[in-house]
């Protein structure tokens, strides 16, 4: 496991929300060049989980990334559903359990399992529980699929 310091990884999370930023529409980002944007989202919501799982809770570190990762949606709206994945994923897990829809829109969910895919590949370090929450996440979204 690397540690870093919560500044150190402030200043990553604020380089890498601003390349996010960049990318223009989130749907015309990924259509284009859906790697890319995924790499980005991944090393955000990387430095984001980071920081607010090892910042003293309600720090001022703690504000800041949460701060930063909502001016992204500010700047940009279309990142919103993006965002939300980082910072509800109980709010993601409720929902995947209360979908009782017939029809599933698997562009959607092939994105979200993407993303996850990318986060995984671009961790640093394995913290069991994001690792298992994850892997929580993928065995759910494959419920639906079936």
């Amino acid at each position: 496991m690397i540690i870093v310091p919560i500044e150190q990884a402030l200043e990553e999370l604020k380089k890498y929300a601003y390349e996010f930023t960049q990318v223009g529409d989130a749907k015309k980002a990924i259509s284009t060049n859906k790697e890319d944007f995924l790499h980005k989202w991944a090393k955000v919501n990387q430095y984001y989980k980071y920081v607010v799982n090892n910042a003293k809770n309600m720090s001022d570190e703690w504000f800041m990334a949460i701060d930063i990762i909502s001016d992204i949606t500010i700047d940009n709206p279309s990142f919103d559903e993006w965002i939300e994945q980082m910072v509800a994923p109980t709010k993601q897990k409720t929902q995947i359990k209360s979908q009782n829809s017939l029809t599933v829109d698997t562009a959607t969910i092939s994105g979200s399992i993407e993303s996850l895919i990318s986060e995984v590949n671009s961790m640093q370090h394995w913290d069991p529980d994001h690792i298992g929450d994850i892997e929580w996440q993928l065995q759910e979204y494959q419920k639906i699929l079936m």
